[in-house]
C-alpha cells in the first residue's frame, strides 16, 4: 500500500517524519512504452511526498467483526433514516430490507422494485439509497438503480402513509436519468451532505475497460462524476428541472459543462460516504489493472475537483493521450492499493466512525478490499493523512459499509448475505473467522467480480468486449433525455 498526500499541504517542518520506501511496479506487457518517461518524472515527486508524511502518533486498535444478522440477498448498501433506529439494507436485485436494532430482518421489504430493476449483469441493480433530511415529515427518499435497458435512474419515492415499515412503489418520480453505454461501472452511491443538505450521486465512467470514450474527463457527460443537486429547489414548469443547481457547483458557469457536476475524473466510485462532522467526502474508486485508490475531498474555493482518471490510475500514468496534465494537475488519492503486492483488487469504500461504543475509532475511516479481504483505517493527521493495515483481520467479499443512527459501523458480506458490526478489539482475526463460519462458505464461481470490474479472478463482460474491440452492448431501446 502507498500513502500519498499531494492534494493537501505538507506537514510543518517540526512534525515527526517517517522514512518511506516508495516503489512502483511497471508490468511491461501492459504499460505502453511512451508512458515510461512520465513515470521517471513522477517517481521522484511521489517519493518526496511520501517522505513528508507525519508518523501516526496513536495507531488504530485492532478491528474485529461481530455477526449482527444474516438472510440478506446480495447487500450493496446500508444506511438509516432520520428518526428511525433501524437499518435499511439495499439488495442488488431491487429490494430494500428493514433490520431491527436486535438484528431481525423484517419479512416484508420496505420497497420492492425488482420488476423495474435490471440486474442481469453483476454491476447493475439497485445500487444506492439516501433519505431526505426532512424524511420524518415528508417521507421522501431517493434511490439509484439501473433499469431494464441498463440505464441509470435516480428516483424519488415516498413512505406509505400510516406506516414506517413500507414505502409506496407507485410514488416513484424520476429525478435524473443517465444513458449507460456498457453494463459495468455504474457507481450508485447516494448521500445527503451533512453540512449543506444537498444530494450527492456518484456515477462510474460508463464501463468497458480503460474508459474508451474518455467520459470521466468529458464535462458534457454525467459519467465518471459525482453530481450535486438541490432537491428542494426546481419546479414543475414545462422543460424545467425537478431540482435546483447549487450555486457553488464548480462548473455552473462553464459553457458546455453539466452544471450538476461536482467532482469528475472518476473510474468507478464504489461506495462513498461523508464524514458527518467535518463534511469530508470519502470515495473508494476501483482501479483498472494495477491500482485501487481511496480519495478524500474537502470542499473549498480553491479545491481541485478533477481526480485524474483516465489520465492516471492511482498515481501512475494510464493514458496520457488526450490532453492530460502533470500529476499535480489532479486531486491525488489518499491511499493507493497495489494489485501486484496483493493489497487490493477491488476497493470497497467505507465509513467514518463517530459512535459511542469504541472511542479509539473516533474519526477513523474504515474501508476494505472486496478481493483481498484486507481492512484499513485512515485518519487526518496534521496537514495530511495516516493509514494503517489491520493485519489481524481478513474477510473477502465485503461489498459495503454503513452506519446506524448512533454512528456504529456495519459491513456487508455480499456472498453470504450477512451484516457484521465493526468494533475495536484484540481478536479481529478470530471474530472474523467465527463470522465466516456462521454461514456457508462462498463458492468461488459465484464471486461477483463484475461489481467493480475485477477482483483478480475475472473481468466484467463490458471490459471483455472492449478489449476484444467489441461495440457497446446492444440496447433494447434508447432514451434520449438526460433527465425528466
Amino acid at each position: 500500500m502507498s500513502l500519498h498526500n499531494s492534494a493537501t499541504p505538507r506537514a510543518s517542518n517540526d512534525a515527526p517524519r517517517r522514512l518511506a520506501i516508495v516503489y512502483l511496479r511497471i508490468p511491461q506487457p501492459h504499460l505502453p512504452t511512451r508512458y515510461l518517461s512520465s513515470l521517471r518524472t513522477t517517481l521522484p515527486l511521489l517519493t518526496a511526498l511520501a517522505l513528508s508524511l507525519p508518523v501516526a502518533a496513536q495507531p488504530t486498535p485492532p478491528l474485529r467483526l461481530t455477526p449482527f444478522t444474516a438472510g440478506l440477498n446480495q447487500p450493496v448498501d446500508i444506511t438509516h433514516a432520520p428518526g428511525d433506529g433501524r437499518l435499511f439494507v439495499v439488495e442488488r436485485e431491487g429490494r430494500i430490507r428493514l433490520v431491527t436494532a436486535a438484528g431481525a430482518v423484517l419479512p416484508t421489504p420496505f420497497l420492492d422494485i425488482t420488476a423495474r430493476v435490471g440486474s442481469s449483469s453483476g454491476e447493475q441493480g439497485l445500487l444506492g439509497l439516501a433519505f431526505h433530511p426532512d424524511y420524518v415529515t415528508n417521507g421522501f427518499f431517493f434511490v439509484n438503480y439501473t433499469d431494464l435497458n441498463g440505464d441509470t435512474h435516480i428516483a424519488r419515492f415516498q413512505r406509505q402513509a400510516g406506516t414506517a415499515d413500507q414505502a409506496d412503489p407507485a410514488s416513484e418520480a424520476l429525478f435524473f436519468f443517465a444513458s449507460q453505454p456498457y453494463d459495468n461501472h455504474n457507481g450508485g452511491a447516494l448521500h445527503f451532505g451533512p453540512l449543506d443538505g444537498y444530494l450527492y450521486a456518484a456515477l462510474g465512467d460508463g464501463g468497458a475497460g480503460g474508459d474508451p470514450q474518455n467520459l470521466a474527463q468529458n464535462l458534457a457527460s454525467p459519467l465518471g462524476k459525482v453530481l450535486r443537486f438541490d432537491v428542494d429547489a426546481g419546479g414543475p414548469a414545462p422543460g424545467g428541472l425537478p431540482y435546483g443547481i447549487p450555486p457553488t457547483n464548480p462548473l455552473i458557469n462553464t459553457p458546455g459543462a453539466l452544471p450538476e457536476i461536482w467532482l469528475w475524473g472518476l473510474r468507478n466510485p464504489w461506495r462513498c460516504t461523508f464524514d458527518q462532522q467535518t463534511g469530508t467526502y470519502w470515495m473508494g474508486d476501483v482501479g483498472q489493472g494495477f491500482w485501487e485508490e481511496v480519495d478524500a475531498f474537502v470542499d473549498s474555493a480553491n479545491a481541485n475537483h478533477n481526480f485524474g482518471w483516465r489520465c492516471y490510475e492511482g498515481n501512475a500514468p494510464y493514458d496520457l493521450s488526450a490532453g492530460c496534465g502533470a500529476p499535480t494537475s489532479y486531486h491525488a488519492p489518499v491511499v493507493t492499493l497495489g494489485h501486484n503486492n496483493g493489497d487490493g483488487w477491488c476497493v470497497t469504500g467505507g465509513a467514518v466512525y463517530y459512535g459511542a461504543q469504541w472511542p479509539a475509532l473516533a474519526g477513523r475511516y474504515v474501508f476494505a478490499d472486496f478481493g483481498s479481504g484486507k481492512f484499513w483505517t485512515v485518519w487526518r493527521q496534521g496537514a495530511g493523512y495516516a493509514s494503517q493495515l489491520d493485519a489481524s483481520l481478513n474477510l473477502p467479499n465485503v461489498s459495503c459499509f454503513g452506519q446506524d443512527s448512533a454512528g456504529e459501523i456495519y459491513a456487508a458480506d455480499f456472498i453470504n448475505g450477512q451484516l457484521l458490526r465493526v468494533e475495536a478489539g484484540p481478536t479481529g482475526l478470530a471474530d472474523s473467522r467465527r463470522a465466516a463460519a456462521a454461514v456457508a462458505q462462498p463458492r468461488r464461481h459465484h464471486l461477483p467480480h463484475r461489481i467493480a470490474h475485477r477482483t483478480g479472478r475475472g473481468r466484467g463482460a463490458g471490459e471483455r468486449r472492449e478489449r476484444a474491440g467489441g461495440a457497446p452492448r446492444p440496447r433494447r431501446s434508447r432514451h434520449r433525455r438526460r433527465h425528466a
